[in-house]
C-alpha cells in the first residue's frame, strides 16, 4: 500500500490537511459546547445565544469541510484502486501464455473485483480512517489537558489499555482475510464455470444439477463469511466494552474535579464528548491496524515475479527464410505426444498436416505459437532459437488460428480489428475473403462469446481477424471444420493462393478441391 500512496504523494498530502481540518473543526465544536453549558449554569441568555451562534458556524464549516473532504478522498482512492488494476492488466499483457493459464478466468475476475474492494476498503479506506483517528486522539487530548492534566493522565492509561489488548487478534484476522480472498475467488470461478456449461445441462436435462451445484458452492462462501464475521464482531465486542468503560470513566473523573472545584461544570460536557471522540477513535484504531495489515496478503497478489515479464522491445524480426524444427518431444504428463520430431517449413509454402486423433498435430501447433514451452529439442526461426527470441517477436510474425474461437460482447468491427485502427475498405475485403455475408454491418452487436452466430459463422469471424493480422505464418488448426466444403474450400484456396504467407493447416478431412494446391502434405506419425 505504501507504494501507491507514495505514487501519488501530492494528492495525499492534500487529503491529509482535509483530515486535519476536519479534525480540529470536530473538536473545536466539542469545546465550544463548554461556553454554551456555562452561559447556562450562569443564566446568562444572552452569552448562551451567543456561543451556540458561534457553535453553530463552526458545525456548518465542520459539514461543508468534512463534504470536499470525503468527495476528494474517494476520487484519489479510485485513482490508486485503477493503478493497481493497471498493474495486473500490465501482468497479463507480458505474462507467458503458460503462466497466465495457472489461475483461471474468475480469479483473474476476482483479482480485478473483490480483491479490489477489499483494498479500498480495508486497505485504504481504513488507511485514512486511522490518519483521521489518530488525530481526533492528539486534538482532543490536547484539549482535555487544557481542562486538567489529571484528565489526561486517565486518558493515557485507558488508550494503552485499548491499544495492547486487542492486538492479540491481529494474526487471526490477518489469516481469515486472506481464507476469505481465496474463497471469493472459488467462488466466482465455479460460479462461472457452473453458468458456462448451461447448454450441457440444457441438453442433458439435467438443470436441477445448476441449482444443487450453486447451492453447494454459495454455502462454501457463506460459511466462510460468517467465520470471518464471527471474527470481527468478537473483536468489536471486546473494543466496544472498553470503549464504554473507559468513557464512563472519564465521566466520573471530570465529575469528580467539577465536584472539588478544580474546574467549571461545562466542562463536564465537553470533556464527555471529547472522551467520546478520543475512545471512539481508539476504539476505531485498534480495528483499522487490523484491517490495514491484514490487506498485505490482498497486496501480495499484485507483486509478480519479473521474470515472468518482459519489456516493450522494438520488434525487427521479419520471417523471411525457414523453420527447422529438431529432436522436437513433449510430454502430457507420463504420456509422449511428439518424440523427435524433425520437420523443416520453408517460407512462401503451404502444408497440410494430418495424422490420427490425439497424434500430436494441435500440440506441435500450440509449441509453435508459443502456447507450451515446456518441451524438449529446437525450434528455429530463420537460425533464431523461439526460447530466446521475445515474445512479442514471435506473435508479430505467427497467426494462430483454432477452431475454438471466442468472441468479444462488442461490435463486428473491434471483434475484428481488436481495437486497432483500420480502414473500413480494409475490413470489407477481409470480411468478403472469409465469406462472411451473414450480417449487415460491420457495426453489429456479437452478443457473449458469439452466442447470436453459429458455428461456421464463428470461425469465419475468425479467420476474417486472422487475414486482417497479415502475419508471415499462419498455424491454422482445424480452421474451417465447422464449415460447409464449397465455403471451406473457397477459403482455404485464398489462403494457398497467398505467396507471401507461409500456411501450416491442421485438418482431419483434408479438402479434394485444395489438397491440389498444397506444396505438402505431413503425416504427424512420420516425422517422428
Amino acid at each position: 500500500m505504501k507504494k501507491y500512496l507514495l505514487m501519488n504523494k501530492w494528492e495525499n498530502i492534500i487529503n491529509l490537511l482535509g483530515i486535519i481540518l476536519v479534525s480540529l473543526l470536530s473538536v473545536t465544536t466539542a469545546v465550544l459546547l463548554t461556553f454554551s453549558t456555562n452561559a447556562i449554569f450562569k443564566g446568562n441568555i444572552n452569552l448562551f445565544i451567543k456561543w451556540s451562534t458561534i457553535n453553530l458556524i463552526a458545525w456548518l464549516l465542520l459539514v461543508i469541510a468534512s463534504h470536499y473532504q470525503t468527495v476528494y478522498q474517494e476520487k484519489l482512492i479510485q485513482k490508486m484502486n485503477n493503478q493497481i488494476r493497471e498493474k495486473l492488466s500490465c501482468h497479463i499483457k507480458n505474462v507467458a501464455y503458460s503462466e497466465y493459464h495457472k489461475l483461471t478466468d474468475g480469479q483473474y475476475i476476482s483479482r480485478y473485483t473483490s480483491d479490489i474492494n477489499t483494498i479500498e476498503n480495508s486497505g485504504f479506506k481504513n488507511f485514512y480512517s486511522l490518519v483521521s483517528s489518530i488525530l481526533n486522539i492528539i486534538f482532543s487530548s490536547v484539549a482535555l489537558l487544557a481542562y486538567h492534566y489529571i484528565l489526561l493522565i486517565v486518558i493515557i492509561i485507558l488508550a494503552l489499555i485499548m491499544i495492547f489488548l486487542p492486538s492479540i487478534f491481529s494474526g487471526s484476522l490477518q489469516k481469515i482475510t486472506i481464507l476469505m480472498s481465496q474463497e471469493n475467488e472459488n467462488y466466482t470461478s465455479k460460479i462461472k464455470d457452473i453458468l458456462g456449461g448451461f447448454d450441457v445441462f440444457f441438453y442433458a436435462g439435467r438443470q436441477i444439477k445448476i441449482v444443487s451445484l450453486i447451492r453447494q458452492q454459495s454455502q462454501a462462501y457463506a460459511n466462510q463469511k460468517i467465520a470471518y464475521v464471527r471474527r470481527n464482531s468478537s473483536i468489536s465486542g471486546v473494543i466496544g466494552f472498553l470503549n464504554i468503560a473507559s468513557q464512563m470513566s472519564v465521566d466520573l473523573t471530570t465529575g469528580f474535579l467539577a465536584i472539588i472545584g478544580v474546574v467549571e461544570f461545562g466542562a463536564i460536557s465537553t470533556t464527555g464528548n471529547l472522551a467520546s471522540t478520543i475512545f471512539n477513535s481508539l476504539a476505531n484504531l485498534s480495528n483499522q491496524i487490523m484491517q490495514v495489515k491484514s490487506t498485505a496478503a490482498i497486496f501480495d497478489k499484485f507483486k509478480f515475479e519479473e521474470k515472468y515479464t518482459e519489456k516493450e522491445v522494438v520488434n525487427n524480426m521479419v520471417f523471411s527464410s525457414k523453420i527447422e524444427i529438431k529432436n522436437l518431444s513433449y510430454s502430457y504428463g507420463k504420456k509422449d505426444v511428439l518424440k523427435k520430431v524433425n520437420m523443416t517449413i520453408e517460407h512462401g509454402k503451404k502444408y497440410a498436416l494430418i495424422g490420427e486423433s490425439g497424434s500430436g498435430k494441435s500440440t506441435l501447433l500450440k509449441i509453435l505459437a508459443g502456447q507450451i514451452t515446456d518441451y524438449t529439442g529446437n525450434i528455429y526461426i530463420d537460425g533464431e532459437n523461439i526460447k530466446e527470441l521475445q515474445k512479442k517477436a514471435l506473435t508479430s510474425n505467427i497467426q494462430y488460428i483454432d477452431q475454438t474461437v471466442y468472441l468479444f460482447n462488442d461490435s463486428i468491427k473491434n471483434n475484428l480489428t481488436l481495437w486497432n485502427e483500420v480502414g473500413t475498405e480494409k475490413i470489407k475485403q477481409v470480411i468478403k475473403k472469409a465469406k462472411i455475408d451473414f450480417i449487415e454491418s460491420i457495426n453489429d452487436f456479437v452478443s457473449e462469446n458469439g452466442r447470436n452466430f453459429s458455428g461456421g459463422q464463428k470461425q469465419r469471424m475468425a479467420l476474417a481477424r486472422g487475414f486482417l493480422e497479415e502475419k508471415k505464418i499462419i498455424l491454422m488448426d482445424e480452421g474451417t471444420s465447422s464449415l460447409d466444403e464449397e465455403t471451406a474450400s473457397v477459403i482455404e484456396n485464398s489462403l494457398l493462393e497467398d505467396k507471401s504467407s507461409t500456411l501450416l493447416m491442421v485438418t482431419h478431412k483434408l479438402n479434394d478441391l485444395s489438397k491440389v494446391n498444397f506444396d505438402s502434405i505431413l503425416n504427424i506419425n512420420e516425422l517422428q
